[in-house]
């Protein structure tokens, strides 16, 4: 995971330095994924954060959904819950706006973990159900296993 994130962070790195915003807004996002999988919240909060900014100034709806869903994920990591949800309802709605299924199925699921970690177990059902279904039409190998 280290190599990954060193390959993704010098490839966002070369990509600004070159003026490729828009590989850079949708590789920033992996900074922050990988991250997190080296236990470096402040870090994929930035990426976050540099995400969503940078994918809104370019218009780039998929790199803003993703972006979206880690600033989600990463507040809700932190117990910032209401936070995480604010950016997820973002990422459900930017997903449904551009019919991207696999990144609806993902927010999705994210928001009914959030739910989980608040005790509404009314609101972990009916996300994780919607996860669910729009697994069933387009992202099951993309993330199934997360929601079951």
């Amino acid at each position: 995971m280290a190599t990954a994130h060193d390959y993704f962070k010098r490839c966002v790195a070369l990509c600004e330095r070159e003026g490729f915003e828009e590989i850079a807004a949708s590789n920033i996002h992996m900074v922050g994924w990988t991250a997190i999988y080296l236990n470096r919240p402040d870090q994929a909060q930035a990426s976050a954060r540099a995400g969503v900014a940078l994918s809104q100034r370019l218009s780039a709806h998929r790199p803003h959904i993703l972006s979206e869903t880690l600033t989600g994920y990463v507040a809700v990591e932190r117990g910032r819950n209401e936070e995480g949800r604010a950016a997820l309802e973002r990422a459900l709605a930017l997903s449904q706006r551009a019919g991207a299924s696999s990144f609806d199925a993902q927010a999705a699921a994210m928001v009914a973990r959030q739910a989980w970690f608040a005790g509404d177990g009314e609101t972990v059902r009916k996300y994780a159900e919607r996860s669910i279904a729009a697994q069933r039409v387009s992202a099951m190998p993309f993330f199934g296993p997360y929601c079951l």
